[in-house]
Order: C-alpha cells, then sequence, then structure tokens
C-alpha cells in the first residue's frame, strides 16, 4: 500500500504489518510507505527472501489467469452521430440563436462540418411544428439555393425527439467576431487566428464579399424584398485556405422568408435578446420587435427589405475600419446619432489614403441614415467596396 498525503506532521517510517520493519513477513504483511519511500520498501521485501526464485509452469498459469481476469477492456467514448456525420467536439455557443455550435465529421470519407443543434423545448405539436420551421429555416433558405461562395454549404437539416440540427460544410478559417476581438472561440487556436490576414486591404475585401452575399440572396426566385437580419461577426465566418479571406454568411436563422410570419413571441418567452444582436440590427428591425405588430390575421410580418441589412453591414464596416461602433446604445441609433469618424491608428496612413478614400466614409454614413430609403442600394455600394 502506497499513500501520497503531504499533510503529516511528521516523516513516517516504512513499516509492515507484518513484522519488524527490518524482517517483514511477505507471506502475509502488507507494507505502507509514501511514495518516495517505495524503492525502500520493496528492497526489504527483496531481502526476506534469499536466492532469487524462478515460478514454474503450474505458477506462472495460475498468474497469468489471475492478471487476466482483473483486466478490463478499457472503455472505448462512442461517437453521437446525426445523419452519417459524427460530432467531434463542440466550438461554442450562439447565446442568441439558442443552439450549440459543433465541430463533426462525415463518414466514411471524414467530410469536414459544422453541427448546429438546437433543443426541442415545445410541448404542443402545433407550436413544435412552428419551431421546426423557423429553427429550421436554415435550412428552409439554403436548400432553395445553389452554392456561392459567400454563403456557407448546405449539407442537411434533421429533426429528432429531442433536437433540431443543421450541418454545414466546414472549410479553415474563423469567424469575423474572433478576427476582430483577437480571441479565438473554441478549438479556433491562436496561432490559426493569426495566420489569417486581417490587414486594411482584407478588411475591404470581406465587406465586399458580405455585400455579393446578400446580393445574391436578393435575386433568388421570390426573395427579391428579403432581409437576412442577422448580420453581425459571430455570423460571418471567414475562410482561409492559405491565399485570400473570403467572407462567408453563416447563419440563417432569422432570414425573412417571402410570404412567412417569422416572429413568434412564444418562442423567445423567458429569454433576453442578446446585446451583440442588438448592436448590429437596423433601427426599424428594432422598432418590429419591440412593436409585436399585429392584423387582422395576426402578426404582421417584417416589411423591411435588404435595406435593414445594409445598415448592419455599415456598423460591421465602421467597427472595422474605425476601430470603434457608430452608436454608443440603442437609443442614440434609434435617433440617428452615431459617433464622429476616426481614421484608426493601426493602419499605415498611406495604406488608407489609397484604400479607404472619403468616398468610401461617405458611403458608410449614408448606410447608417434613420430612413432606410435615404440608404444606398446594393449596387451602388459594390462599386464602391467590390
Amino acid at each position: 500500500m502506497v499513500y501520497t498525503s503531504i499533510g503529516l506532521s511528521h516523516f513516517p517510517e516504512v513499516s509492515f504489518t507484518g513484522g519488524d520493519p527490518y524482517r517483514p513477513l511477505p507471506r502475509e504483511g502488507v507494507g505502507v510507505c509514501r511514495l518516495e519511500q517505495l524503492p525502500q520498501l520493496i528492497t526489504a521485501f527483496r531481502a526476506t527472501v534469499g536466492a532469487p526464485k524462478q515460478l514454474d509452469a503450474s505458477s506462472l498459469s495460475k498468474l497469468a489467469n489471475i492478471l487476466i481476469g482483473n483486466v478490463r477492456t478499457p472503455t472505448v467514448p462512442t461517437k453521437r452521430r446525426i445523419e452519417g456525420y459524427s460530432f467531434i467536439a463542440e466550438h461554442h455557443i450562439d447565446t442568441f440563436l439558442g443552439c450549440k455550435i459543433y465541430l463533426g465529421e462525415g463518414e466514411p470519407i471524414k467530410e469536414q462540418v459544422w453541427i448546429k443543434e438546437y433543443e426541442q423545448v415545445l410541448a404542443s405539436p402545433e407550436q413544435r411544428s412552428e419551431r421546426e420551421q423557423l429553427v429550421l429555416r436554415h435550412a428552409d433558405v439554403l436548400h432553395r439555393f445553389p452554392q456561392h461562395k459567400n454563403i456557407v454549404h448546405y449539407r442537411i437539416g434533421k429533426s429528432s425527439a429531442s433536437h433540431l440540427y443543421v450541418i454545414l460544410t466546414r472549410t479553415p478559417g474563423a469567424f469575423l467576431s474572433e478576427l476582430l476581438s483577437g480571441k479565438p472561440l473554441g478549438s479556433t487556436v491562436q496561432v490559426g487566428l493569426e495566420r489569417i490576414p486581417f490587414d486594411l486591404h482584407a478588411r475591404l475585401r470581406i465587406l465586399g464579399d458580405l455585400l455579393h452575399a446578400l446580393e445574391y440572396i436578393t435575386q433568388q426566385p421570390g426573395f427579391e424584398k428579403s432581409a437576412y437580419r442577422d448580420m453581425r461577426p459571430d455570423s460571418i465566418f471567414v475562410q482561409y485556405t492559405g491565399s485570400t479571406p473570403v467572407a462567408q454568411l453563416f447563419n440563417f436563422d432569422c432570414t425573412k422568408l417571402p410570404g412567412t410570419v417569422t416572429k413568434r413571441d412564444y418562442l423567445k418567452e423567458g429569454r433576453e435578446r442578446s446585446p451583440a444582436w442588438e448592436t448590429y440590427a437596423s433601427p426599424e428591425l428594432l422598432v418590429y420587435i419591440e412593436s409585436g405588430s399585429t392584423t387582422s390575421e395576426g402578426l404582421a410580418s417584417f416589411t423591411g427589405d435588404v435595406k435593414s441589412d445594409i445598415f448592419s453591414w455599415a456598423v460591421i464596416a465602421w467597427q472595422m475600419l474605425a476601430g470603434s461602433l457608430p452608436f454608443p446604445d440603442a437609443e442614440a441609433k434609434l435617433t440617428g446619432r452615431r459617433r464622429h469618424w476616426s481614421d484608426p491608428p493601426t493602419f499605415s496612413t498611406s495604406e488608407t489614403d489609397r484604400l479607404l478614400t472619403p468616398e468610401h466614409v461617405h458611403m458608410i454614413k449614408a448606410c447608417l441614415e434613420l430612413d432606410p430609403s435615404r440608404r444606398p442600394n446594393l449596387q451602388t455600394l459594390i462599386r464602391y467596396f467590390p
């Protein structure tokens, strides 16, 4: 018996229950010592045995049976699986969407995927169906679209008795929120984060990618008046395979579906909205959420369109290019009181003068107009942020 406790008032002696410490009885005795005294204990036991002895075949067989009988096969952890995809590790939790985002892989070719997991929390069959429709909105939207480089690639949506799942293709890169903060989420490593270009040229390219993604969505049949409604750094993935960063819209959980009411108060009952979402939401979207607008047929649909996303895009652009947020709080946003633009010290003067002109800054400011009709359209913006 070996013990390692150090909470003792004195240094213990090696002792044996079978007799004298210097004349132990190995056949019946049990040795007790501290870990560092184990060699002394072994030496003492060996000293009681004369010449070395060798076990005969019968003794070896008995010893082998005893050892085999006590050997336990190590338990191999069972991987969670859903529709041919296995969970590898949790990456992070999106508190606004109420979902866990896991790293996963397909079987048998080990295709790398994201697995978004939502809990099933409503018992009513009608409400359960509505929740599936809204939570799986990501799948509902993306399965209609051909693949586009600035939109994450959709694989499959699945519901079970306890959870809802959306599975997406996973590529190397990081979320924009990680690049802005310099702090990795989940299993993203710091070294991997630091190797992704995030200079002024890369930031302008990311902003252009986001505009192209919005343009693509609004070009799809039935989505001409739609809105993405979740333009925030946590919903933007920056893919990087060693050449040029490519920004992708990652979450479609809030996308306005054509002709569909996409707000259900009971789905958010007891939960507060994430401040991170409110920071980037347009004024008209905040007003809609707060108003609980209804018609004679029930809840009213959000009447805004991509101009709402353009406002959110400008908040991100301001943060990426000026190093701060344009509005100190929601009240300032709702009244149009924005901060003064200041060139960030992180970029060189020559780089800023060459790539970020006063016309670029003017366009960003115009996107933050309180009245959506006064904001520039996508085509105009793309000319400045190709």
